[in-house]
């Protein structure tokens, strides 16, 4: 990363932890990074990085738009699709998940609240949030308040996916599913690999364990396996 950001703050902490990366077809790769543009203050900036790999190094070669929000700890954990002709990016926040897009996947719109289509708060928050391509839908996985879960930590039980309408930037309530249930551990941190067109893997590891009823117990990695109706196996 430069010295400094667009705005002449100096950029501290970079990191691209718990994100999804873009690969173009030329080689390039359009990387999500945060850090902090104040050292004295903890709140994080997030950008997308397009950077070049010559097959052994990875160089920055310009980022973009400045996502940052003054509240809590900024903007972070942001994680970047390509849908069709856009570029659509998550971002977590302490009180709430945010999402935009943009056309080159750099130069991004203002970011917005996660809602489902009615315009209630989706209620995802304080955790990171993840994008799949399942045949030609996009889908975002996530956790959120509101589902008899309440005794959960900061709500990250149960792990759902749902439907997002790309236009509208917003999550299709009656496309929501359970991926994992809640059976007394944390599935905030998850990750996707995209096996196909049609077929994505989540994984998660349980946390948080000596917390709940199932204190004291070992926690468990899921594997879940997702695929697009009417495909074969």
């Amino acid at each position: 990363m430069p010295g400094k950001d667009h705005g002449g703050h100096a950029i501290t902490a970079a990191n691209a932890g718990n994100t999804q990366r873009v690969d173009l077809p030329n080689g390039e790769i359009l990387l999500p990074v945060r850090y902090m543009a104040d050292a004295k203050k903890f709140n994080y900036t997030s950008v997308v990085v397009r950077c070049r790999f010559d097959g052994e190094r990875i160089s920055y070669v310009e980022h973009g738009t400045e996502l940052n929000i003054p509240e809590g700890r900024g903007l972070y954990e942001p994680s970047l699709i390509q849908h069709g002709e856009w570029f659509y990016l998550t971002l977590r926040a302490d009180h709430s998940g945010y999402v935009t897009r943009s056309r080159d996947g750099l130069v991004f719109e203002q970011v917005r609240e996660w809602t489902f289509e009615d315009g209630e708060p989706l209620g995802s928050y304080n955790t990171q949030q993840h994008w799949a391509r399942i045949g030609e839908g996009l889908f975002l996985i996530y956790t959120r308040r509101g589902a008899g879960n309440d005794h959960v930590f900061r709500h990250r039980a149960p792990l759902f996916i749902g439907q997002v309408d790309p236009g509208r930037l917003c999550v299709m309530r009656r496309t929501e599913r359970i991926l994992l249930p809640d059976e007394g551990a944390t599935l905030g941190n998850s990750g996707v690999c995209r096996i196909s067109d049609h077929e994505i893997w989540i994984t998660c590891g349980e946390g948080l364990l000596r917390l709940g009823k199932r204190r004291d117990d070992l926690n468990k990695v899921h594997v879940v396996r997702v695929r697009a109706a009417g495909t074969a196996p």
